[in-house]
């Protein structure tokens, strides 16, 4: 006997486990990276940009023709007709496949097409749904507290158009920032896709 010492042998189920995990996170990017995700994000993110728009430009300057009460009353009615499944399954559909997008590129991280979905998902979540919340959302909160008929109420009432659309205005304009990166992504993908696959449109 030579002395020499053999060379551990790796335990088969590790090595079994090792490809498993390795086709899972392929399987994994495939699903999310995708066109997919990217093209319901898009779908999502361009219908809130238009409901958004619409208060913009139509609602809120409506609602500030018309006497504060009139106005405070109609809006405290909006936002209770707002409360339901459909338009919650969009407003929180939306940012969810936002997240699904950022997944799947952080895991294909394969070109341009994936950081500028990133990119658009990334408006969005913060220039729209965080806005949501963190500002919108608690000024309903405080003028469902008002009484319409007070006669106190028409400077809360203006102050509140003001602070509540100059937000809106944000999220409007993030919205639709966030579709255009979104398009531009599923459009640079389909390019990059065909140039490498020969025209199947691949996503990059």
């Amino acid at each position: 006997m030579d002395g020499s010492v053999a060379p551990p042998i790796a335990a088969p189920g590790r090595a079994r486990v090792r490809p498993a995990l390795a086709r899972r996170d392929r399987g994994l990017a495939a699903l999310l990276g995708g066109r997919g995700p990217r093209l319901l994000a898009l779908l999502g993110v361009a219908a809130m940009a238009g409901f958004f728009f619409a208060f913009s430009v139509v609602v809120m300057p409506g609602l500030a023709l018309v006497p504060p009460a009139t106005a405070m009353a109609a809006m405290q009615a909006i936002n209770v007709a707002v409360d339901n499944a459909l338009f919650f399954a969009w407003f929180f559909g939306a940012p969810l496949l936002c997240l699904a997008v950022v997944g799947g590129a952080l895991l294909r991280r394969d070109g341009p097409a994936a950081w500028l979905a990133v990119a658009g998902a990334a408006v969005y979540l913060v220039g729209v749904f965080a806005v949501t919340v963190g500002f919108n959302v608690p000024l309903n909160d405080d003028l469902a507290r008002l009484d319409p008929a007070a006669p106190a109420q028409a400077a809360a009432m203006a102050a509140y158009l003001d602070e509540w659309t100059a937000w809106n205005h944000v999220r409007t304009g993030a919205g639709l920032g966030a579709a255009v990166l979104l398009g531009l992504s599923l459009q640079l993908g389909r390019r990059a896709g065909g140039m490498v696959g020969g025209g199947d449109g691949a996503p990059a």
